[in-house]
């Protein structure tokens, strides 16, 4: 491949000189038409020839060296070969036509981790300092799929901000997802209404666990107050047990346990809490809710002995290392 582009370059230089030979010979004659016809089979030869001799914007470059050979007749054409012989050679080495490999840059420790020049700010950070306001919308922005339990406090706190547009897009935020949970509520009653338990009871058993966790959402992202709260926890309670009937699992308990304690039923919260760990739920995760549940018996002393037990990886969750740390005198 590469004798082949130098045989065809040669050939199209020969020809450009060739052309513009002969049509300084009819200029010679006073054959314009024909004179201008034969400089221009020549510039667009050259032209060609340039294209290809040149490192970037072939295009471009091949356009203006042939304007300024067809400026100048004769002379331009000769100073354009002039010009691209040292190019025109360079390019004459057997690699000319084939793929050339380009050496991969030495990553640093900066690229290698392009969130270190990121601001790595929590999201409350950002809606409580003074950030620019393109910054706490995307802040907002990010909480739109984060957990319940971290994002809709975060989004009631961004109902109180200086700029209408985070308000705004907060309270869009919080009003989708409480239509969603209504819908599921909805959807999931319907479906019940017309499939009996007696049908399937995994089946249903699972249908009544959506519909416990949709009830619970709404109280624990604080959608409901008063009465409302009251009927949707005893709504939670009610299918998270059918379902725990059917088919008892870690899951449907630690739900259980924490309805429980949103009623202020330590003791139940209790139960269902070691029926948790029994099914494979982490000591880690019951924890936290087994401390709250001494906290409302009023077994103070019980708390700090609760929190020992657990590793450091599992306080690094968001709240938990404040209270650990807490009733642990500082040692977390």
């Amino acid at each position: 491949m590469g004798q082949l582009g130098v045989l065809r370059t040669t050939l199209a230089c020969g020809l450009g000189l060739a052309a513009e030979g002969c049509g300084v010979v009819q200029l010679l004659r006073e054959q314009w038409w024909c004179a201008s016809a034969l400089h221009g089979v020549a510039v667009l030869s050259l032209g060609w020839v340039a294209a290809r001799a040149a490192t970037a914007n072939a295009l471009g470059a091949g356009t203006a060296v042939a304007l300024i050979a067809f400026s100048l007749p004769g002379v331009g054409c000769a100073g354009l070969v002039l010009s691209l012989l040292p190019s025109w050679c360079g390019r004459l080495g057997p690699e000319a036509d084939v793929v050339v490999e380009l050496e991969t840059p030495a990553f640093g420790d900066e690229l290698a981790r392009p969130h270190a020049s990121c601001d790595a700010s929590p999201v409350e950070e950002v809606l409580l300092g003074s950030a620019s306001l393109e910054r706490r919308v995307a802040a907002v922005m990010a909480l739109r799929r984060m957990d319940a339990k971290r994002a809709v406090p975060l989004l009631r706190l961004s109902l109180g901000d200086d700029a209408e547009d985070v308000r705004l897009l907060a309270y869009a935020i919080l009003e989708r997802r409480e239509k969603e949970l209504r819908a599921d509520i909805a959807a999931g009653l319907s479906q019940l209404a017309a499939q009996p338990l007696t049908d399937d009871r995994l089946a249903s058993a699972t249908l009544l666990q959506r519909l416990a966790e949709a009830h619970w959402e709404l109280v624990r992202g604080e959608y409901v107050q008063g009465d409302a709260e009251t009927q949707n926890l005893q709504a939670s309670a009610r299918h998270a047990q059918a379902a725990f009937a059917a088919r008892p699992t870690g899951t449907l308990a630690l739900l259980l346990a924490r309805i429980s304690l949103r009623r202020g039923q330590a003791e139940h919260a209790v139960g269902y809490l070691a029926t948790a760990q029994a099914s494979g739920v982490s000591r880690a995760v019951c924890v936290p809710l087994l401390a709250e549940a001494a906290f409302l018996q009023r077994r103070y002393e019980r708390i700090p002995e609760l929190w020992s037990g657990v590793s450091g990886w599992a306080l690094q969750r968001p709240g938990v290392l404040e209270v650990a740390d807490f009733w642990r005198g500082g040692e977390a």
